[in-house]
């Protein structure tokens, strides 16, 4: 009976040898994926550091297209800002250079004596009408 139990024995130890053989292959492919997905993780990583670098350097791009489309708006709304003074101005004075403009030409053509005094007395009291208050003397 005891060879019984020796074969049994030995079977059992033969199968425990299998085991162990089969627990240490599969350690050594574990080991293998292992090292396999530390290579990946190593390449997902350096990618990674290459997307934050551009990342980064759009952003700063960014910034700059941002700054500078600000500037371009600060132009233009100074430009219209400066275009409704010069409007106003010509609108404010208008009358006043029509009436050194019509003055130069009445001096010019009496210096010439091309035009009769009751010419330019006309002229003279069309223009003070017109411009209300600028010939208008200090009370």
């Amino acid at each position: 009976m005891s060879d019984g139990y020796g074969d049994a024995l030995n079977t059992i130890n033969r199968n425990i040898g299998i085991v162990s053989d089969n627990v240490s292959k599969g350690f050594n492919n574990v080991g293998n994926v292992l090292s396999v997905i530390d290579n990946h993780v190593d390449t997902v990583n350096d990618n990674v550091k290459v997307i934050n670098s551009e990342v980064s350097k759009l952003a700063y791009e960014f910034a700059e297209y941002v700054k500078k489309a600000d500037m371009q708006h600060e132009l233009e709304l100074a430009e219209t800002r400066l275009g409704n003074i010069q409007q106003k101005l010509a609108d404010d004075y208008r009358h006043q250079n029509d009436t050194r403009v019509a003055m130069i030409g009445i001096l010019q053509a009496n210096d010439l004596e091309l035009v009769r005094k009751s010419t330019i007395s006309f002229v003279t009291e069309e223009l003070m009408v017109l411009a209300k208050g600028f010939w208008l003397a200090p009370a």
